[in-house]
């Protein structure tokens, strides 16, 4: 929330960090808009982050977990200079899959715009295929891979995935990636 302030303080960062924001919140379905209500005009005034659900504000403690666990999240990765480094566990924790794949519109975005890279660690299929489908949307393409872990006899395995320009998984891929999933949809389909 001190983030977000800070960034409204001048003309330039509010409205590139509402332009953001919002695209954000409309993308995942968590929100329009973020508000910021000072109550004080010094700096160290207190304030309250309010989202904007449907015109009408609502203190950010009143919402999902989704909103106030993803926000800061967000926000930070915005804020932060071209060319940082990010490391970051289970960013879809109470997101629905709709909020899930619009993260990986976030990465995509600032990856290829602002030149920043993430170490995202995550079981998140929408997160990694919003991110991958953005692939052939575009031509300025940032590099993107999946480490796969394979747990076997010795130890794990770390597998990488290097995308296709096409945003697709190599064709050679490790027997355990999906061997899993494809079971479970042939099982669903009355095998």
């Amino acid at each position: 929330p001190y983030l977000i302030r800070k960034l409204k303080r001048s003309h330039k960062s509010r409205i590139n960090l509402d332009k953001f924001l919002s695209k954000f919140g409309v993308d995942s379905g968590l929100f329009k808009s973020v508000d910021v209500r000072n109550f004080g005009r010094r700096p160290n005034s207190p304030f309250a982050v309010e989202i904007i659900l449907s015109n009408r504000p609502v203190n950010m403690r009143n919402v999902g977990y989704g909103v106030s666990q993803s926000l800061p999240v967000v926000v930070e990765l915005f804020a932060r200079p071209r060319g940082t480094y990010f490391a970051i566990q289970q960013p879809e924790i109470h997101l629905h899959p709709r909020a899930q794949a619009a993260l990986g519109d976030v990465f995509f975005t600032l990856a290829g715009e602002d030149r920043k890279s993430f170490f995202v660690e995550t079981h998140s299929d929408f997160t990694i295929d919003r991110f991958r489908l953005n692939y052939r949307k575009t031509h300025k393409k940032p590099d993107g891979q999946v480490l796969f872990f394979e747990r076997n006899g010795k130890g794990n395995r770390v597998v990488p995935l290097v995308f296709t320009d096409k945003g697709e998984y190599p064709a050679q891929q490790p027997e355990g990636f999906r061997a899993f999933f494809l079971k479970e949809q042939l099982a669903l389909l009355g095998d």
